[in-house]
């Protein structure tokens, strides 16, 4: 069944074009690593610098495995550095419903 992991930031204003190229760059990577059924990008339209990612994977292990390998090749770093404030990152289980 897997879990949902939902990763929200708000974006640093002058990075917001930016972001979305990098993530253009970066996530066929992160949807080719072994667990990712997918993840999406959303920016809120009443806030556009408001960004949700939106992933599944086949488990919270998988999950960060994947941070550990982008925190080992600066990608997090990155990312964090075009986010104004923390981020929050939540994990969802899926039920059988």
């Amino acid at each position: 069944m897997g879990i949902m992991v939902l990763v929200q930031a708000n974006i640093n204003p002058k990075f917001s074009s930016k972001i979305k190229s990098y993530f253009a760059e970066i996530l066929p990577d992160t949807r080719a690593f072994d667990g990712c059924h997918y993840i999406d990008v959303y920016f809120e339209t009443d806030k556009p610098n408001n960004m949700v990612l939106v992933e599944k994977w086949d488990s919270r292990e998988h999950y960060q495995k994947h941070n550990v390998w982008r925190t080992e090749t600066g990608v997090i770093d990155k990312i964090l550095s075009m986010v104004d404030g923390a981020a929050s990152v939540r994990f969802f289980e899926e039920v059988d419903a």
